[in-house]
């Protein structure tokens, strides 16, 4: 899978918001989400767990070491957004940089697809 835009996006355009159901840290420690690799945190105890009717297509973004987004979060809107770091082509994967703790979490290796 991947994300692939289908016209040219500007650096500091949005991609896209990662959408899916907003958690508390309770409710994201318990068994039914803790093991989804699509549990996103974004500030002190508030997690969206992008799986499920809410998600939407930023789910599908890979990973990589050198990402063409970066993750833009709202604490005061418990939001997540995808902004280009710089001038995507149409066609060219989207990728984001999951952070070493997400691979400790879901304890796989890193995989890289760039």
């Amino acid at each position: 899978m991947g994300l692939f835009p289908k016209e040219d996006v500007q650096k500091g355009d949005t991609v896209g918001f990662y959408t899916g159901r907003v958690l508390d840290d309770k409710s994201a420690n318990s068994s039914k989400y803790c093991e989804s690799k699509y549990l996103l945190w974004i500030c002190k105890d508030h997690w969206i767990y992008g799986e499920g009717k809410k998600s939407n297509y930023t789910r599908y973004i890979n990973h990589s070491t050198k990402p063409n987004i970066k993750l833009v979060v709202s604490t005061r809107w418990k939001t997540a957004r995808f902004e280009a770091l710089r001038k995507i082509r149409a066609g060219e994967e989207l990728f984001f940089d999951y952070g070493d703790e997400y691979w400790i979490n879901v304890d796989i290796s890193p995989v890289e697809r760039n």
